[in-house]
């Protein structure tokens, strides 16, 4: 009996089951899955290496892969899949330290033998007593100081053995060094300065406020001092400080208060105001002498004297002068005030800008004592009026006066006719006092006394 396959239905791998068969010869048949293959992982606890099967005979294999490819690394050769261990990219911190020659740290107590030299991290050292420290004796050398067992002790450089060395700080001038159990205490005292002292941008503050404190030549309560406001006060002998309402304040016991030049440096010197900013006046410069204290007493005489001679040197002149005059301007002339009420003065007399004197109130009156000759005699020329005596016929003499001097006689009594001949007299020779009140006024110049006025004398 025979079978003609034809037109036989395709039958898929995915659809075989136990139902297929295939025909074989003795009228025998194959059942057709048992010709699929299956899997089976004969190791325990592995991992398999295949996925599954699918469509009955496609075998799903799994893909190779490195976990850790900085330190197993995977690659195919000649068919073969082969792995390689990459030392570099092991990290010894991940291995099990407690079994595995691998370690985190070195227990130096039980691992290390012999002295870990510098090179390799040590110091090269296997003791160091209490107290040393560690320092470079030389390159690459590590060595111990002596104990710092002192209070104070450090480590100084030294220049000349090139290592440091275990001593105390040295007190210098005004330093006081103070060495305590682990400190150092370092105090400044100024009772005494070794050196120039520079303050530099800094200042000295006198703590006014606290009471006064002196800048002085001994030590006491004189010298120079400055208050809270920045007022100097300067005293000798050590002076009672008063409220200071001025820049600077002069005080103490000497006479001269102020001495201006040396020896050293010799040569003219000025007070001066300091000059006005653009488009304002000049201040004024005041010199007061002291008012009265109370009790109708009287002020303070202000008394300017020039520097006196020596030998037949002639003596420095007081000048007063105006101030100069400016592009265009006028010079400042010479005022004389007199005072009527505190505070406030009023002109008696102006020298102008063209040399004018101008008495503006009061009269010129001579105030020194006339001197009287009883007698013959030489008139004076020191006083400014002569008194003529008579006793009889007297001879009167008057030398020659300076340019511009004035001289007024008078006769007061009537003893005789006093004839007076000067030295030189302009249009005549004598001058006759007859009565009492005979007055004659002179004015010398150009070498002669010229008569200016007079009144019953006569003329000769």
């Amino acid at each position: 009996m025979s079978s003609e396959v034809s037109l036989w239905k395709i039958l898929l791998k995915s659809e075989i089951d136990s139902s297929h068969y295939l025909p074989v010869t003795g009228r025998k048949r194959l059942k057709l899955l048992d010709l699929l293959p299956s899997l089976n992982t004969v190791g325990s606890g592995g991992q398999s290496i295949y996925e599954n099967i699918t469509f009955q005979n496609q075998l799903n294999m799994k893909g190779l892969k490195s976990a850790t490819p900085t330190m197993l690394a995977l690659s195919t050769n000649a068919g073969n899949v082969e792995f390689s261990i990459l030392p570099a990219g092991i990290d010894l911190n991940a291995c099990n330290n407690s079994t595995a020659g691998f370690l985190k740290t070195v227990d130096l107590t039980s691992n290390v033998t012999n002295i870990l030299p510098l090179a390799n991290g040590g110091t090269g050292l296997s003791t160091i007593a209490k107290g040393q420290i560690l320092y470079a004796s030389a390159d690459d050398t590590i060595a111990a100081t002596s104990a710092l067992s002192t209070n104070g002790q450090i480590l100084i450089g030294n220049a000349t053995s090139g290592v440091p060395s275990v001593a105390n700080l040295t007190a210098g001038a005004n330093v006081t060094i103070t060495n305590g159990p682990g400190s150092i205490s370092i105090a400044a005292n100024l009772s005494t300065l070794a050196a120039t002292l520079d303050a530099d941008i800094y200042n000295i503050n006198l703590n006014a406020s606290a009471g006064a404190s002196w800048i002085s030549g001994n030590g006491t309560n004189e010298g120079i001092t400055v208050d809270g406001s920045g007022r100097v006060f300067i005293g000798d002998s050590t002076p009672t400080l008063p409220s200071l309402v001025a820049q600077l304040t002069l005080g103490g016991s000497a006479s001269t208060a102020l001495y201006i030049g040396n020896s050293s440096s010799y040569g003219n010197r000025s007070i001066k105001m300091g000059d006005a900013p653009s488009s304002t006046d000049g201040a004024r410069l005041s010199v007061e002498g002291a008012d009265g204290g109370t009790g109708n007493q009287n002020g303070g005489d202000l008394l300017l004297t020039a520097g006196g001679a020596a030998g037949t040197g002639t003596g420095g002149n007081t000048v007063i002068r105006g101030g100069h005059p400016g592009s265009g301007g006028t010079g400042g002339g010479l005022r004389f005030q007199t005072s009527k009420a505190a505070g406030a003065g009023t002109d008696s007399a102006i020298i102008d800008p063209d040399d004018n004197f101008h008495f503006l109130k009061g009269h010129i009156r001579y105030a020194h004592t006339p001197q009287t000759i009883t007698g013959a005699g030489a008139v004076s020329l020191v006083t400014q009026i002569t008194y003529v005596v008579t006793t009889g016929a007297n001879a009167l003499t008057l030398a020659d006066g300076a340019q511009g001097q004035t001289k007024q006689i008078v006769m007061r009594t009537d003893g005789g006719d006093g004839t007076l001949t000067p030295t030189n007299l302009a249009g005549a020779s004598t001058i006759t006092f007859n009565d009492v009140g005979d007055t004659v006024s002179l004015m010398f110049l150009d070498g002669e006394w010229h008569i200016m006025g007079h009144y019953g004398v006569t003329i000769a």
